[in-house]
């Protein structure tokens, strides 16, 4: 299974390259009011740095070797910057392309390994509709256009260890297991499930299918089936 993070190309990037993502990172990120209604005293420090690298990137363009030693400080300084907001970043967004790109970042895809760990899928919602008896319907939030929204409904207890989304996005239920498990697949986020038990616990949760791959299963959403 694969999630979506901030792409670290930029510890590559040489000359003007690096400082028009830094200042991407910078718009996106610091000065965006969407992120931050007024700079934070960060920015400051953030600009100065990107300053000091071009300045010494410039000098170092025009003069030669003598003044690497003072191009690769200012190189590592940014880049360093650069890699305490990139987790940053990815933590916040919790797979979520549009919020790595409205920081200024690349999204990359990589390799997740098991569940839970980060997912596609934030929020959830799972809701025993009135007048309408032994059904739930399950929502979560809204992913790009093109994504299969896969639901998974545990009757009497959460989802257990054993049972794993494969490649291609099949869920997997080992013979051994014992609870309820209905899978509902769809391009839909909304889910309805039917034909449950009254006064019983469900757990619900989602996972996601797109063009990039299968995320990790999403955290779970409980509630008492009417």
């Amino acid at each position: 299974m694969r999630i979506s993070n901030c792409s670290v190309k930029f510890r590559k990037f040489t000359g003007m390259v690096l400082e028009d993502f830094a200042e991407g990172v910078k718009a996106g990120l610091y000065v965006n009011d969407k992120i931050f209604l007024l700079p934070p005293v960060t920015l400051l420090v953030f600009e100065a740095l990107i300053d000091t690298y071009s300045d010494a990137r410039k000098i170092y363009d025009a003069g030669g070797t003598a003044q690497y030693p003072a191009y690769k400080a200012a190189l590592d300084a940014i880049v360093a910057a650069l890699n305490i907001l990139a987790p940053y970043v990815d933590k916040t967004a919790v797979g979520d392309v549009s919020i790595i790109k409205l920081a200024g970042f690349v999204p990359t895809f990589v390799k997740a390994a098991g569940r839970p760990g980060a997912s596609f899928v934030q929020f959830l919602t799972l809701v025993s509709e009135k007048n309408l008896i032994e059904q739930l319907t399950s929502d979560c939030e809204v992913f790009p256009f093109g994504t299969s929204f896969v639901g998974i409904l545990c009757e009497g207890g959460p989802l257990p260890a054993d049972v794993t989304v494969d490649a291609e996005g099949a869920v997997v239920i080992p013979s051994t297991t014992t609870i309820r498990i209905f899978v509902h697949t769809s391009k839909q986020r909304k889910k309805v499930y039917r034909n449950l038990k009254s006064g019983t616990y469900y757990y619900c949760y989602y996972f996601v299918i797109n063009n990039q791959g299968v995320s990790v299963i999403s955290n779970q959403a409980k509630t008492m089936c009417q």
